[in-house]
Protein backbone atom coordinates (compact mmCIF):
# COMPACT_ATOMS: atom_id res chain seq x y z
CA UNK A 1 0.00 0.00 0.00
CA UNK A 2 2.89 2.21 -0.18
CA UNK A 3 3.92 4.54 -2.66
CA UNK A 4 6.44 2.68 -4.99
CA UNK A 5 7.67 6.22 -7.35
CA UNK A 6 6.28 5.78 -10.69
CA UNK A 7 4.87 8.68 -12.79
CA UNK A 8 1.25 8.01 -11.55
CA UNK A 9 0.11 5.61 -9.13
CA UNK A 10 -2.98 3.66 -7.49
CA UNK A 11 -2.69 2.59 -4.35
CA UNK A 12 -5.44 0.72 -2.25
CA UNK A 13 -5.95 1.87 1.58
CA UNK A 14 -6.49 -2.08 2.34
CA UNK A 15 -6.04 -5.01 0.76
CA UNK A 16 -8.94 -5.43 -1.76
CA UNK A 17 -8.77 -9.09 -2.49
CA UNK A 18 -10.26 -10.08 1.41
CA UNK A 19 -12.42 -7.27 1.25
CA UNK A 20 -16.37 -8.76 1.17
CA UNK A 21 -18.30 -8.47 -1.72
CA UNK A 22 -20.54 -5.32 -1.25
CA UNK A 23 -17.65 -3.77 0.70
CA UNK A 24 -16.91 0.18 -0.55
CA UNK A 25 -13.04 -0.02 -1.80
CA UNK A 26 -10.91 2.79 -1.17
CA UNK A 27 -8.10 4.10 -3.08
CA UNK A 28 -5.82 7.26 -3.49
CA UNK A 29 -4.59 7.94 -7.15
CA UNK A 30 -1.03 9.99 -7.34
CA UNK A 31 1.23 11.99 -9.76
CA UNK A 32 4.80 12.52 -9.44
CA UNK A 33 4.27 11.43 -5.40
CA UNK A 34 1.87 13.95 -4.77
CA UNK A 35 -2.33 13.07 -4.08
CA UNK A 36 -4.57 14.46 -7.09
CA UNK A 37 -7.57 16.17 -5.51
CA UNK A 38 -10.47 15.91 -8.11
CA UNK A 39 -9.14 13.34 -10.17
CA UNK A 40 -10.91 10.79 -11.64
CA UNK A 41 -10.23 6.88 -11.66
CA UNK A 42 -12.20 4.17 -13.35
CA UNK A 43 -13.01 0.55 -11.51
CA UNK A 44 -14.25 -1.88 -13.87
CA UNK A 45 -15.65 -5.84 -12.88
CA UNK A 46 -14.06 -7.79 -16.08
CA UNK A 47 -16.52 -10.40 -16.40
CA UNK A 48 -19.11 -8.33 -16.91
CA UNK A 49 -17.68 -4.91 -18.21
CA UNK A 50 -19.62 -2.99 -15.98
CA UNK A 51 -17.36 0.17 -15.18
CA UNK A 52 -17.71 2.37 -11.97
CA UNK A 53 -16.04 6.25 -12.44
CA UNK A 54 -15.31 8.00 -9.52
CA UNK A 55 -13.98 11.42 -8.94
CA UNK A 56 -11.78 11.04 -5.97
CA UNK A 57 -11.91 14.39 -3.15
CA UNK A 58 -9.18 16.67 -1.97
CA UNK A 59 -7.02 14.38 -0.66
CA UNK A 60 -6.98 11.96 -3.67
CA UNK A 61 -9.23 9.36 -2.00
CA UNK A 62 -12.18 8.02 -3.64
CA UNK A 63 -14.06 4.64 -3.23
CA UNK A 64 -15.81 2.18 -5.46
CA UNK A 65 -18.43 -0.56 -4.38
CA UNK A 66 -17.21 -4.10 -5.06
CA UNK A 67 -20.49 -5.43 -6.38
CA UNK A 68 -19.23 -8.82 -7.61
CA UNK A 69 -16.61 -11.68 -7.32
CA UNK A 70 -14.03 -12.00 -9.82
CA UNK A 71 -11.62 -10.17 -11.67
CA UNK A 72 -11.14 -6.18 -11.17
CA UNK A 73 -9.01 -3.74 -13.11
CA UNK A 74 -8.68 0.51 -11.71
CA UNK A 75 -7.44 2.81 -14.40
CA UNK A 76 -6.40 6.10 -13.45
CA UNK A 77 -5.15 8.50 -15.98
CA UNK A 78 -2.87 12.21 -15.71
CA UNK A 79 -2.01 14.55 -18.53
CA UNK A 80 0.50 16.94 -17.74
CA UNK A 81 1.36 20.25 -20.69
CA UNK A 82 4.53 20.70 -21.47
CA UNK A 83 6.07 23.75 -22.03
CA UNK A 84 9.41 23.63 -23.15
CA UNK A 85 9.25 20.35 -25.44
CA UNK A 86 9.22 21.33 -29.39
CA UNK A 87 8.01 18.06 -30.52
CA UNK A 88 4.48 17.49 -27.70
CA UNK A 89 1.96 19.43 -26.39
CA UNK A 90 0.71 17.04 -23.38
CA UNK A 91 2.18 13.66 -21.54
CA UNK A 92 -0.29 11.09 -20.93
CA UNK A 93 0.34 8.96 -17.91
CA UNK A 94 -1.49 5.71 -16.97
CA UNK A 95 -1.89 3.42 -14.11
CA UNK A 96 -3.44 0.26 -13.73
CA UNK A 97 -4.29 -2.06 -10.90
CA UNK A 98 -5.58 -5.60 -11.12
CA UNK A 99 -7.03 -7.90 -8.23
CA UNK A 100 -9.08 -10.61 -7.70
CA UNK A 101 -12.02 -10.12 -5.31
CA UNK A 102 -14.21 -12.66 -3.46
CA UNK A 103 -11.96 -15.84 -3.24
CA UNK A 104 -12.60 -16.28 -7.04
CA UNK A 105 -10.14 -18.46 -9.51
Amino acid sequence: ASKSGQQVEIRPLFDPTVAPISSDISVRVYAKGDSIPGGRFLATHVASGVTQSVTVEAKGIGSFRLSDPGEWRLEFHHVESLKDDPEADLALYSATLTFTAGGAQ
